[in-house]
């Protein structure tokens, strides 16, 4: 009989589905391997077969999975013997959707304490953090002398407010906010265009 197939691993996960590799055994048994077989099981269900595929086919993706369910894998290979012992992936797969970025800051921005070269803006957390956790926001300052946002600060994911230096009095000015997580930024909130104090005499 044949050995097990080696280096059985995952490749892509989404919700719905799951792509298995291998490599062939080893250990033939003395004959050409003549064939795969895949088995499953959903989070401590028996086994069963789901497919029987070629010996020159290495990989095979595994739809119609449930979302957040944790499933199991095994292969064996064959030959003219017989089939061989299983090879059991060695971690459970638990599909899910890939992680997108995060839901725009809840608004309006509110601007307090507006100063001759100062301000401090506060605002409302993302309500979803698209599948990855919130990492933080990014303030953003627009530019007008060459039409650019430029980041002003940055402040942790439990912060809502941020203060603002090192601006120019009797300037106007617009302000944005973005979450971000491991994938990106998320969309801007705006305020609206702020003229702070002239310097005093």
């Amino acid at each position: 009989l044949p050995g097990v197939p080696e280096d059985l691993d995952i490749g892509q996960i989404t919700q719905w589905s799951v792509s298995l590799y291998w490599r062939k055994p080893i250990n033939d048994g003395g004959s050409p391997i003549t064939a795969y077989a895949i088995e499953q099981s959903w989070a401590g269900s028996d086994w069963t077969e789901i497919v029987t595929l070629d010996a020159a086919v290495h990989s095979f993706t595994v739809r119609d999975l449930y979302e957040n369910v944790e499933t199991y894998y095994r292969i064996r290979a064959k030959n003219v013997a017989g089939w061989g012992d299983y090879k059991e992936l060695p971690q459970t797969v638990v599909p899910k959707k890939a992680p997108g970025c995060p839901s725009v800051p809840i608004g309006p921005i509110i601007v307090k304490d507006v100063n001759e070269d100062n301000v401090t803006i506060e605002w409302s957390p993302s309500v979803m953090d698209g599948g990855a956790r919130i990492l933080g926001y990014i303030v953003e300052r627009f530019d007008r002398r060459n039409g650019a946002w430029r980041k002003c600060t940055r402040v942790s994911a439990d912060s809502t407010d941020a203060y603002i230096r090192s601006l120019v009095p009797g300037d106007s000015y617009q302000f944005r906010v973005m979450a971000f997580n491991e994938v990106g930024l998320s969309l801007p909130l705006e305020t609206e265009i702020i003229v702070l104090p002239k310097a005093s005499a």
